[in-house]
């Protein structure tokens, strides 16, 4: 048992590394991944029986952990000559069931993606869990889908060998990883059976077949291994093939948190601890457990990075934790202090004011957490000085785009864009969108509001708000 000074340097190691260099979550099976009528519950014991009854086998004497891997063999020897049982029943029935069941994220799953600075998650098992708590909480939607262009899902397979595609400082979303393969009706395209989990490693560990950016990733990063079910012999693979090197030797980066709350296998925590491995081990609790002191500890840490509820968006670097309804300044990267005089003025108004802490260079990819949040916004507010008057490429050039086209939806009577000039800007100008030459400008140099101005953004705040209240 840990003392708790050790405890402490634990969690003190762990979020720091969390913060900086970003900590990588190995996500197993034994979390908690669904939201039952019992509270959180893991996936796969519940689908090894909803898969059982539609098989027609038996529910009994199922081995706790290799739930999936008993179903499956014992539907295949139970077939015949006048009834074969093919492999592909399992992997369409496993898909049949996770879609029709629609289960809900567990609590524990949306904790994990309310610590905003976790932004590359690897899974182990195949459910999109994750994924849909992820879109829940950072970007309030009801489910993960691959058409919302948000939350970044990858899965590798033997045969698609797909890799991460570029390094951990370069994603520009919250991206899930699934090691082992995600959910689908084809076999072998994910983890069910042990001879499956022996494939994917033979293929993982392939010179041309890896995923050899996302080793990169793991081998530079530390590492935290959560709700694992791998036996010893696995996870020492695992760890050796994605660090890439001895993990003895002296070149060896491998840094490693682990929950061991079980001691499912004693051995790996030895096998660690003599090859003299940077590995730190936490025994305070099972995996619900440990996620839930991980989330309070954060939280504590960085209150702002996260909202209560868990119904308002945020983007990777917590540029975007807006509500909804929040007024939307939006400006070039040369006007941020003239703008941060006009957030003040409208926040001692008591108004929800919001703009992007991010810097973004011309020619980025539009962040699609921006468009979202003009899109719920309750007025827009674009800052114009004399640098938005020469024809070079600009990021709030798309802000502007978007909002005129959120306006058109909006009735002719209601203010939505409403332009302050903070320089002696030509009204005229061909480089202002011409939805907001068409607007009456508001004069406030140097970021310098007047009074009447506040008050007008005021009522035209009040009056969206009656407005929402009405269509609710």
């Amino acid at each position: 048992m840990s003392s708790p000074a050790a405890t402490e340097r634990f969690w003190d190691r762990l979020l720091g590394d969390v913060e900086e260099p970003g900590v990588i979550p190995i996500i197993g099976e034994d979390l908690p991944s669904i939201r039952t009528d019992a509270g959180d519950s893991t996936l796969y014991p519940v689908l090894a029986k909803l898969l059982a009854e539609y098989l027609g086998q038996e529910t009994d004497d199922l081995p706790a952990g290799g739930e999936l891997n008993a179903v499956t063999r014992r539907y295949l020897e139970s077939g015949t000559r006048d009834d074969p049982h093919e492999i592909e029943d399992v992997y369409k029935g496993i898909n049949k069931i996770v879609r029709e069941q629609q289960f809900e994220p567990s609590e524990t799953l949306r904790k994990l993606a309310e610590i905003r600075a976790l932004k590359l998650f690897v899974k182990t098992t195949f459910d999109l869990q994750l994924a849909h708590a992820i879109s829940q909480v950072r970007y309030s939607k009801d489910r993960y889908s691959e058409e919302d262009k948000l939350t970044k899902v990858e899965a590798y397979s033997p045969e698609s060998s797909v890799d991460l595609g570029c390094r951990w400082e370069k994603l520009e979303r919250e991206t899930v990883f699934h090691l082992f393969g995600k959910l689908s009706a084809v076999p072998y395209e994910y983890v069910v059976t042990e001879e499956d989990t022996l494939e994917f490693m033979y293929a993982l560990q392939d010179e041309n077949k890896g995923p050899k950016a996302l080793f990169h990733e793991l081998s530079r990063r530390p590492l935290l291994l959560i709700g694992s079910t791998f036996p010893d012999w696995l996870t020492r693979f695992f760890l050796r093939a994605a660090t890439g090197e001895r993990l003895s030797s002296e070149q060896s980066n491998v840094k490693v948190f682990v929950n061991t709350s079980d001691r499912r296998d004693p051995r790996l925590r030895a096998f660690l601890s003599d090859i003299g491995a940077r590995t730190r081990f936490y025994e305070g609790g099972d995996p619900a457990e440990f996620v839930a002191e991980l989330h309070r500890r954060w939280i504590e840490r960085h209150p702002q990075k996260v909202n209560a509820t868990g119904d308002q968006k945020a983007a990777a670097g917590g540029s975007s934790d807006m509500k909804e309804g929040s007024i939307f300044l939006s400006y070039a990267s040369e006007d941020r202090n003239a703008t941060t005089k006009i957030r003040d003025a409208l926040e001692a108004a008591g108004l929800d004011v919001w703009f992007d802490r991010d810097d973004l260079p011309p020619g980025s990819k539009f962040k699609p957490e921006i468009k979202y949040n003009i899109e719920r916004c309750a007025l827009f507010l674009p800052v114009l000085s004399n640098t938005l008057t020469i024809g070079d490429r600009r990021f709030v050039r798309r802000e502007w785009k978007i909002a005129a086209e959120v306006a058109m939806d909006a009735p002719d009577s209601a203010k939505f864009i409403m332009p302050i000039a903070i320089e002696d800007v030509p009204p005229n100008s061909e480089y202002i969108d011409k939805a907001i030459r068409d607007c009456n400008w508001e004069w406030a140099p140097g970021g310098q509001v007047s009074t009447k101005f506040v008050d007008q953004v005021v009522e035209a705040y009040r009056e969206y708000q009656k407005n929402s209240r009405e269509t609710a």
